[in-house]
């Protein structure tokens, strides 16, 4: 027992343990890449000088400050795109392994605060840390590859919230100097998460929560305190009046969701029920990428489940902030969780359910059971306590094992969570281009099909199925996917993937790779799925649509058709390759006139500084126009 006091002995233990966890983790490193990934990710094949590497990190538009910090982290994996996942993997992991260490020392500080007395705070750490390392919750975080942006931004809130706790311990020496101290602490690591992913403002309300519920009682945090609650709960209140501010606008944000706003609020207490039963209870197959078929409830109390959710949630609630000086572990607990999903799992128009959500959330839970462990009384109790909580997380490292061994085996993952995830879009498409690149077209349609059947409103599937059986020359396939679509007249929302498979099926249209489908049918099709909203998130897909509309009036030769797509897609989108397409475009018809104007009234003035993507193209712009002129002339 003694040995279990000493600090160094339980460290050392601890760094063996993130050596198996590494080990656990290695086995996902065969891993592949996912659907989030390709588009923040694929860039890197741009990048080759300090110029596409300073584009690379400033242009990002997977959030509203283009989280810098993270993409500046991917760098580390320039040439590792697309070939080499698992270089993302290795780096992602030790991320994870970095944050464990900081959640060991994190734990440390506050059961010396909330267990002042005992001897195995380093132990209680320990199992605080291992517990969370080896969540197979956590596991999407680092095989998804893009998701390095989560559990970068967690560093620094972990960190945020280490620094702030020994940050009091120096103001307690140093008052006024101290209190300074706090505040640039709270300033720097907020700033760090938040431009390494958007969440990472939480870390002041993070702070709140332990603030109101572990430093209440402690008589060396008082100095400055009330200043801190009125800062900190400050915060709290600026997101809160965010996500209320959100509210008048928010059917408009939900227009391009395939669901509704009452339908997700309806639903995010249930997911949040699920959450919180794969932390505990281990579903091996549960945890995967894909969820876009998870039901939504029309009502929070339409279904005995979405009832009990409500309830269960709100009971919390209530008990925690009524009780949080007397019971202050399971308070945090409790409000640390439900702050880590203020953002991602309310009203804000993302999508349902992701597991990466947990990451941060995870840790408190993690803390306040094995508190709860340590408040056993009598020796015997405690021993089994300790032994059974020491089998369970053995039990726990053994399903995490088997959740990354899951996921670095690629066919067996992707029929595995086919299976488990039915209706499910992404998964079913994940599984059919896996059976394709082997030329196994069958059972690939055969999957395909059956998505359409668990799931009739997912549009891109029957799309997919016109591809392949197209491509198999199965006629009766084809002809039925594309009466389905054109009869379709459910409100069109979500339209994700359509653009990219409805360019698919042109190539092979064009190639003569596909005889069951002419232009006509093609043009049918992308104008039918124009009809769905513009904005959001569908901004790219009508992109793509109308790309779709432009390259097949480039194959019938109607020059007025192509005008207009070119038009309608740089009023969309001024990226790169559109101001690119329509400059060339201009260039072919000899409209020279048209074409400086285009440059000097529109390309030119929509580079707003000299990081813009479009810069490249303005600065080229001149010398394009030139060179076809003079050939013109030859």
């Amino acid at each position: 027992m003694q040995a279990l006091q000493n600090n160094k002995l339980i460290l050392s233990i601890f760094l063996v343990l993130t050596g198996v966890v590494y080990w656990i983790y290695s086995q996902g490193f065969t891993g592949a890449f996912y659907f989030d990934d390709f588009r923040p990710l694929g860039n890197l094949q741009q990048v080759h000088d300090f110029q596409t590497e300073f584009q690379y990190i400033t242009n990002e538009t997977s959030g509203p400050l283009g989280r810098p910090v993270a993409m500046l982290s991917f760098l580390l994996n320039v040439g590792d795109w697309p070939d080499h996942p698992q270089n993302f993997f290795r780096i992602n992991t030790i991320i994870h392994l970095l944050n464990g260490l900081i959640i060991y020392f994190l734990s440390l500080k506050l059961f010396k605060l909330v267990k002042p007395q005992s001897k195995y705070q380093a132990l209680f750490a320990l199992f605080t840390s291992f517990f969370w390392l080896v969540l197979p919750l956590n596991v999407s975080t680092s095989l998804i590859a893009v998701q390095r942006m989560a559990s970068l931004s967690a560093t620094f809130v972990f960190l945020g919230v280490l620094a702030y706790l020994y940050a009091l311990d120096y103001q307690a020496q140093h008052l006024k100097r101290g209190q300074w101290v706090v505040y640039v602490v709270i300033a720097i690591f907020t700033l760090l998460a938040i431009f390494t992913k958007e969440n990472g403002i939480l870390l002041p309300l993070f702070l709140f929560v332990t603030e109101i519920t572990l430093f209440k009682n402690q008589t060396e945090y008082q100095y400055g305190r009330k200043l801190r609650l009125v800062v900190l709960g400050g915060c709290y209140f600026i997101i809160l009046a965010y996500l209320g501010s959100l509210l008048p606008h928010i059917a408009n944000a939900y227009a391009d969701r395939p669901y509704t706003f009452i339908e997700r609020i309806s639903t995010e207490p249930q997911i949040l029920l699920d959450y919180l039963r794969l932390l505990f209870i281990p579903d091996i197959f549960s945890y995967n990428p894909f969820h876009d078929n998870y039901p939504t409830n029309s009502s929070l109390f339409a279904t005995f489940y979405s009832g009990l959710s409500v309830v269960f949630w709100l009971a919390l609630v209530i008990l925690a902030v009524v009780f949080r000086q007397k019971f202050t572990v399971f308070s945090f607990a409790i409000l640390w969780f439900l702050t880590a999903h203020i953002l991602e799992s309310t009203i804000v128009p993302l999508e349902l359910y992701y597991e990466h959500r947990n990451y941060v959330a995870a840790f408190a839970i993690c803390f306040c059971v094995v508190y709860l462990v340590t408040t056993i009384h009598g020796k015997k109790s405690q021993i089994f306590m300790a032994a059974f909580l020491s089998t369970y997380l053995v039990i726990l490292a053994g399903c995490c094992y088997l959740v990354t061994k899951t996921w670095g085996n690629q066919y067996y993952a992707a029929y595995a969570w086919q299976y488990n995830q039915k209706g499910s879009m992404r998964a079913t498409e994940h599984l059919a281009l896996k059976l394709l690149a082997d030329g196994n077209k069958p059972d690939a349609l055969m999957f395909v099909k059956e998505n359409t059947k668990n799931c009739p409103d997912c549009l891109n599937s029957y799309v997919q199925q016109m591809v392949i059986a197209c491509s198999m020359n199965l006629n009766s396939s084809v002809q039925s996917a594309r009466h389905y679509l054109l009869q379709y007249n459910r409100p069109l929302r979500s339209v994700a993937g359509l653009p990219s498979t409805l360019s698919s099926l042109f190539d092979m249209v064009e190639n003569k790779q596909c005889k069951l489908v002419d232009l006509q049918t093609l043009k049918q099709l992308n104008q039918k799925f124009l009809q769905s909203p513009e904005g959001g998130i569908n901004t790219g897909n009508h992109v793509g649509l109308h790309n779709n509309l432009y390259m097949i009036a480039v194959a019938e030769k109607n020059i007025s058709e192509q005008e207009r797509q070119i038009n309608q897609i740089w009023m969309l989108s001024h990226d790169p390759w559109v101001a690119n397409l329509k400059l060339e475009w201009l260039l072919q018809q000899h409209q020279y006139d048209q074409a400086i104007h285009f440059v000097q009234k529109d390309l030119c003035p929509s580079v707003k500084n000299s990081t813009s993507p479009l810069e490249q193209s303005c600065l080229q712009a001149p010398n394009k126009i030139k060179r076809a002129m003079m050939n013109g002339k030859n």
